[in-house]
């Protein structure tokens, strides 16, 4: 990773402004990366995602509405694990804004983090969702960018989860 770093969105672990070369993100040795996700556009946030092959989570960067997945606000300078719900397991992620998004291997979409303006997309808004939610069933693709959400769902239309 490269580029701007003032919340931690490059994860190698140091505070800096950034990094004009490319900086290796620490992540669990032989690890498959098969999904990497960045949200936020302002110099003061930007959060990263990383799932990994085995389905693990791996999250970082700017966590000021728990963008993260963590239940926290704390930004977070290198890769953590973020776990699931019970019995979850993420296959797609999306992030846009300071709201992030995945899709499980039930074809759930989950999401979680920044929501004044209904973003986390489940029927309410409030400053942010700590904790991830499911949102919407069948789906089989989602793109996010700044404060909104798409999906393709494999029903003849979307089938949202009742708040």
């Amino acid at each position: 990773a490269w580029g701007l770093n003032s919340s931690g969105q490059l994860g190698y672990g140091f505070r800096s402004s950034y990094s004009d070369v490319a900086v290796r993100v620490p992540l669990p040795d032989f690890a498959q990366v098969t999904q990497y996700v960045q949200g936020g556009s302002a110099p003061d946030n930007g959060q990263s995602l990383v799932l990994l092959a085995d389905g693990s989570l791996f999250a970082w960067g700017n966590d000021a509405w728990s963008q993260l997945g963590d239940g926290r606000t704390t930004t977070q300078w290198s890769p953590e694990r973020i776990q699931p719900p019970t019995g979850v397991t993420y296959q797609t992620l999306a992030s846009g804004g300071a709201t992030s998004y995945a899709i499980d291997s039930r074809d759930n979409v989950w999401a979680w983090g920044q929501d004044d303006c209904g973003q986390v997309g489940n029927g309410k808004t409030a400053r942010s969702v700590v904790s991830p939610v499911r949102v919407a069933a069948g789906a089989v693709m989602i793109s996010s960018t700044a404060q909104n959400a798409a999906i393709a769902s494999s029903f003849p239309s979307a089938q949202a989860v009742s708040p």
